[in-house]
């Protein structure tokens, strides 16, 4: 049978977080080592007792009484230490696997986490860590525990009687075989089985986080039928496994009770014909043999279920060697500071084959605001991750001060940069925990005044019921649109960038929200060098330089009054959103007249 390749790679995988825990797994392997002692003195006793029978001797049946509670009480004080310093590595493990991979997650870029399915990633941060959990139970107890107690089973066999052993060990071999057979269709299986359990995870988190459009559109049975032909998969693949699980039990059960038969016909030959095993050596040997039962069967259930486990650490362990692709360069250097300007050097970008921005060239000097617009899909937000380098170009460069800012530390660069998005994004903390997340080392009164500039600090005060302490819920859904924005706001105001993006920051909100918006983005954006990616071009008519982007590439460039003087795209993209804006307002007003009559 070929070498398991596949699970020594895992083990190896694996023993760098065991590695710092050696003193714990010492001490596993010591009161194992007792514990396999005391079933083992167990087992051999039966000799000295069945001769007791034949010729009694108080003081050696006190003896026998005295070892038997001495073992007793060995495998019962290591059994406790044991269970409890298995289960403490267990834990530690997966806690410092779970950091890792937390931690390795946020060193990947932009383009991993838009490629990657939000299901698959957590059903292998959840899912495949917890077959990991499980394999490593059985690693920490009936791995190392079982062979142990299996070798002093059969040492203690050889001692009670070598011929006897000699026919053991020709059956042994083939019940292990068996094992390492129905462990590997096991493994295969579970491998499976977790990629349909992912497809079940996305499903779950698709409909929960797109409920209200589930129930606007009235698809609860079509979204019932869709999560039940994926959960039916799953539960397919799964019973591979169980299968697998269930014909490995069978076999190895006959095998073993099988092999302890002929065992016993070959003992009662040798007693009777031959008279070369005694009366009291066969049944003691017996005794050995059916120790060996509970061992030999939680081996092969602890090998299935560590073959299950290598297919969730192969997963998770693929991920955690995923290399990312946006890193500092050797030379690397702090950003500029002052940022005197900002230069888009021939820039050409894509995701895939077709490229998203084409040749951009564009330079903005400090304190300038300069606005993007064009359709949906033009290159506008492109342009500006690129400046965040969560991208790096494919041609071309990007330069501050005249560096690449390939050159720069990327912690430097965005110390420096901060971003206000059209969908508000706030965490499950408190209020004055999303403030300061632009700057951490900030003060009570910098975040106050972050939020007064952000005119949000008087609404926080008197009408939030525990002000700063306040939790916003899951993504701030306790608080208005318009709220969230201005708290967003006042979490980049806290961070004091050089850079600012806003990227459509007032696109979503209604005319009152968006005029309260629109004044805390005019305190935050003074004296700071900005990209302002605009839908409602009324937003960016006082811009510095508006750049008109179209197919990914910069059509137009200038101040409003001139790029309307063009009369090029930018000025049909103005009347027509003007237009629009006009027969709202008409529309708003004609209604109003009615409800006046």
């Amino acid at each position: 049978m070929r070498p398991d390749y596949e699970t020594m790679r895992e083990v190896k995988r694996m023993y760098r977080f065991i590695r710092p825990c050696w003193r714990t797994v010492l001490l596993i392997l010591v009161f194992s080592g007792a514990y396999a002692s005391g079933v083992s003195v167990r087992a051999y006793i039966l000799k000295p007792v069945m001769d007791q029978l034949k010729e009694p001797d108080l003081a050696e049946v006190q003896r026998i009484f005295w070892i038997v509670a001495a073992s007793a009480l060995v495998m019962s004080v290591s059994g406790l230490f044991k269970e409890y310093l298995q289960r403490r590595l267990t834990f530690r493990i997966v806690a410092d696997i779970r950091c890792e991979i937390t931690s390795h997650l946020l060193t990947l870029s932009m383009r991993f986490f838009n490629e990657q399915r939000v299901g698959e990633l957590m059903s292998k941060l959840t899912n495949d860590i917890d077959a990991i959990k499980n394999g490593l139970r059985f690693l920490t107890s009936d791995i190392i525990q079982m062979p142990m107690t299996l070798a002093t089973l059969a040492v203690t066999g050889f001692v009670i009687s070598w011929k006897l052993s000699l026919f053991t060990f020709l059956i042994l071999p083939v019940l292990f075989l068996s094992i390492i057979f129905f462990g590997k269709q096991i493994r295969s299986s579970s491998k499976k089985g977790l990629g349909k359990l992912a497809d079940v995870t996305e499903a779950m988190q698709q409909f929960i986080t797109g409920v209200k459009i589930v129930k606007a559109f009235r698809r609860e049975e079509y979204e019932q039928e869709r999560f039940r032909l994926i959960n039916e998969s799953h539960f397919r693949k799964m019973l591979r496994v169980a299968k697998a699980k269930s014909v490995s039990i069978g076999v190895n059960e006959f095998l073993y009770n099988f092999g302890a038969a002929l065992l016993v016909l070959v003992g009662m030959v040798l007693v009777a014909e031959y008279a070369l095993v005694t009366v009291s050596e066969l049944v003691a040997f017996m005794a050995v043999v059916f120790s060996m039962y509970q061992p030999t069967k939680a081996l092969s259930k602890a090998y299935g279920m560590i073959q299950e486990s290598v297919a969730g650490s192969t997963r998770v362990f693929d991920l955690m060697s995923l290399k990312p692709d946006i890193t500092d360069a050797p030379d690397a250097a702090d950003m500029p500071d002052p940022v005197e300007s900002i230069a888009f050097r021939d820039v050409t970008f894509s995701y895939g084959e077709e490229p998203v921005l084409r040749e951009i060239s564009y330079a903005a000097r400090r304190g300038e605001v300069t606005a993007l617009v064009g359709e949906s899909g033009a290159g506008k937000t492109t342009f500006t991750d690129l400046l965040l380098r969560l991208y790096d170009p494919v041609s071309g460069g990007i330069e501050i001060n005249g560096v690449d800012i390939r050159r720069i530390r990327l912690d430097s660069l965005l110390s420096r940069t901060a971003i206000v998005t059209q969908d508000p994004f706030l965490f499950n903390a408190s209020i004055r925990e999303n403030i300061r997340y632009g700057r951490l080392s900030a003060s009570e009164e910098e975040i106050r005044a972050a939020a007064a500039a952000a005119y949000i600090h008087e609404f926080v005060e008197k009408e939030v019921e525990g002000g700063y302490d306040a939790v916003v819920g899951e993504r701030g859904v306790k608080l208005s649109g318009g709220q969230r924005q201005r708290i967003t706001i006042a979490r980049a105001l806290v961070r004091d960038p050089r850079i600012l993006i806003l990227d459509e920051a007032t696109a979503a909100l209604d005319s009152e929200s968006e005029m309260h918006v629109q004044m805390a983005l005019n305190n935050l954006m003074a004296g700071r060098t900005t990209f302002v990616v605009a839908h409602r071009l009324s937003t960016i008519m006082h811009a510095d330089c508006i750049l008109v982007f179209d197919s990914g590439r910069i059509v137009e460039k200038g101040r409003h009054e001139d790029l309307l003087a063009l009369n090029g795209t930018y000025a049909r993209l103005y009347r027509t959103q003007y237009s629009k804006e006009e027969a709202e307002s008409l529309h708003g007003d004609g209604g109003n007249s009615r409800r006046k009559d």
